[in-house]
């Protein structure tokens, strides 16, 4: 134990040597500097006047650097955290009450992620939240919030942009890659009630079979199993045995929460779901089932690469009992579980306490659960014209009244946009007014012409959205295809 402590706090303080400035140095620099650390360390523990152990040798140099330095403090816990695996974590007290804050305002009722060309996209909505009653849908991209452009910035930022008092209003602009639209949605913000389990009845209209769509966001709290279980009460009352869930984009949560709904989905008494596995394997808990779980005919489990942790549990407990099919992509692979503990200055400390197996033993982190049918879903590009050149060099061009080639470039990019159904060589009525629109929903001034700012909005929006491909979702025509089939 002490020899890992050791080894700890020196691997520590050379961090800190290494990052304690402004410029990283080289790898080889890394090496040599760590060298000499140890040299001098070996140096001052055997000619220093007195005799020191080597743990507060560590210990006194650290606490004389952080007094001298308080700055490298959140460096030094975050690599202490993170030196066992990277969910251990440090969240120094602005950090924790930045996330307390947040809470307390409003929003509109989506979750958005980006993606690796740089666009943020919707990819969750609260059921009957502000966006979703607008009509905003899954898959359309942000393009403007409040008149600004989010082209440039990141998620992070275009989140902050977004919220704001419960109460007020908030215009998003957005493009829908689907119908190549151009859309805007003013929306009241409002306090948001998280929605973690929301599900429909349907009934297919080949087969006549009905199914329970159920779609769970997270496992983060008692909500979540309040709100299954009246999803159990009703698909009880409506006499309805065919279950699909959605778990795609489930990052996971609560263990306690998750093992409860497992619960309910695993008939008979006694039949272990997980074993899970502290540091100090004779503290090792096993959880079973305790009988109250349904019975029903069919479970299809919908799973992609983002379905981590509590989910992964839930979808590879019922795939090995036989209850569940699972569709989709193999799943992220996260198979151990973190303790908070909060410190006396409102900071936290988050670290990985515990191992969870599945019911069968299989150790699946950093591996993943596997599907049963392995589905990809379809990107359709968008079929686009030969676009004319469109640039600094021609855009004045495009006057109201003109007819040539570059009125055409632009009108090209306002039906990519959305904002025109056809293109021609004209600078007609039709064209300022699409320009006008164009303008509002980017924040610019409303004149219907084409100036520099305009233009050159319009050039960044292209360029983000012209390879843009729509997204099939495959997966669940396969999944709805099993869980309807006689």
């Amino acid at each position: 134990m002490k020899q890992t402590v050791l080894k700890l706090l020196s691997g520590l303080l050379c961090l800190c040597l290494l990052f304690g400035s402004a410029t990283l140095p080289a790898l080889a620099d890394e090496v040599r500097d760590y060298s000499k650390f140890e040299e001098v360390y070996e140096l001052y523990k055997e000619y220093f006047y007195v005799e020191k152990d080597e743990e507060a040798i560590l210990l006194d140099t650290l606490k004389t650097l952080l007094e001298n330095d308080p700055e490298l403090f959140g460096q030094v816990m975050d690599a202490l955290m993170k030196s066992g695996d990277p969910y251990s974590r440090y969240s120094p007290p602005e950090t924790v009450q930045a996330e307390q804050t947040a809470k307390q305002y409003g929003g509109v009722g989506m979750t958005v992620q980006p993606q690796d060309d740089g666009r943020i996209l919707v990819v969750e909505l609260n059921p009957g939240g502000a966006a979703e009653t607008a009509g905003i849908q899954i898959g359309d991209q942000i393009t403007a919030i409040d008149g600004v452009s989010v082209l440039n910035l990141t998620p992070e930022a275009a989140v902050e942009l977004g919220r704001g008092e419960v109460g007020t209003n908030v215009t998003y602009s957005m493009y829908r890659a689907s119908t190549g639209e151009m859309l805007s949605f003013t929306m009241v913000r409002e306090q948001l009630t998280t929605v973690t389990v929301s599900y429909e009845f349907i009934t297919d209209e080949q087969s006549g079979e009905t199914y329970a769509y159920c779609r769970i966001n997270d496992f983060l709290g008692m909500l979540t199993y309040v709100e299954f279980v009246q999803f159990i009460k009703d698909l009880q009352n409506n006499g309805v045995d065919r279950i699909l869930f959605d778990i795609r984009n489930n990052p996971g949560g609560d263990l306690n929460i998750v093992l409860d709904l497992i619960n309910y989905l695993i008939p008979g008494e006694g039949h272990l779901i997980t074993t899970v596995v502290p540091r100090d394997e004779s503290q090792t808990q096993e959880f079973v089932t305790t009988g109250r779980g349904i019975e029903t005919e069919r479970m299809v489990i919908l799973i992609d690469e983002t379905t981590a942790s509590a989910a992964e549990l839930f979808a590879i407990a019922l795939q090995e009992y036989d209850i569940a099919e699972l569709v989709g992509k193999k799943t992220y692979g996260k198979a151990i579980g973190q303790q908070y503990f909060e410190l006396e200055d409102g900071s936290e400390a988050i670290i990985t306490a515990i191992q969870v197996t599945s019911p069968k033993g299989v150790k699946y982190n950093g591996v993943g659960v596997t599907p049963d049918y392995e589905v990809d879903n379809t990107e359709v590009p968008r079929e686009l014209p030969d676009f004319i050149v469109f640039s600094h060099a021609n855009y004045q061009q495009a006057v109201f009244g003109a007819d040539n080639e570059v009125v055409e470039a632009l009108e090209q990019r306002l039906v990519l946009l959305g904002v025109m159904r056809e293109a021609d060589s004209v600078f007609d009525q039709d064209t300022a007014q699409a320009l006008a629109i164009y303008q509002k929903n980017m924040g610019l001034e409303q004149t219907g012409e084409l100036d520099l700012l305009t233009f050159q909005s319009i050039t960044d929006l292209v360029n983000a959205v012209k390879n843009v491909r729509y997204v099939h979702d495959d997966q669940l025509d396969k999944a709805v295809e099993l869980i309807t089939a006689p």
